[in-house]
């Protein structure tokens, strides 16, 4: 292939690698060039990307749903709560993919990235936690946060206070029939 266009020479290779027809040299050498077999695969690595570029800032992978993050490639800000939103969808429109295994590979991606990052507790409780935990001093001590402290729209301080009053979460999961975690860590 040197001296010639990889676009070219790399015409029809994708067809031919899903029907076993490939030559495994020419394969090795279009690898070797940066040949991108799948391109809905190349749009989940750079997802992959953004994500873990927000993890690393936050702590977590539970963003709000209107969250917006700069793509760490010097792209266009992402909406990474949106695409948080849709990888977690269940059912017919498995955010994941309709494949099992590709979806359960993804998944497995995403928990490298972060453990919990489908919890099946409330994301606002993950978030809020995430946020506390990174205002521990080295001592453990946090300081006093009060309902109507907010943090990126958020009030975290109505949250603490819920933490530190377990009878009253519990009263609120029986009242609204939601579950309402009570422990802060």
């Amino acid at each position: 292939m040197a001296g010639r266009n990889h676009a070219v020479a790399a015409r029809g290779s994708g067809g031919a690698l899903r029907a076993g027809e490939l030559d495994p040299h020419r394969k090795t050498l279009l690898d070797e060039a940066g040949m991108v077999w799948e391109p809905g695969e190349e749009a989940w690595e750079n997802k992959l990307a953004t994500l873990g570029s927000y993890h690393r800032a936050n702590g977590h992978l539970a963003p709000r749903q209107d969250a917006v993050w700069d793509d760490p490639a010097g792209g266009d800000p992402v909406l990474v709560g949106q695409h948080m939103a849709n990888l977690r969808r269940k059912g017919q429109k498995n955010g994941l993919g309709k494949d099992q295994e590709r979806a359960a590979e993804r998944a497995a991606q995403l928990a490298a990235i972060a453990p919990d990052w489908n919890c099946p507790w409330p994301l606002d409780w993950q978030r809020h936690y995430r946020v506390l935990a990174d205002l521990v001093d080295a001592d453990g001590a946090l300081p006093d946060i009060q309902r109507g402290v907010l943090f990126e729209g958020d009030d975290i301080g109505k949250w603490l206070q819920r933490q530190k009053n377990p009878a009253q979460a519990r009263h609120k999961q029986h009242s609204s029939g939601a579950w309402q975690p009570s422990r802060s860590g």
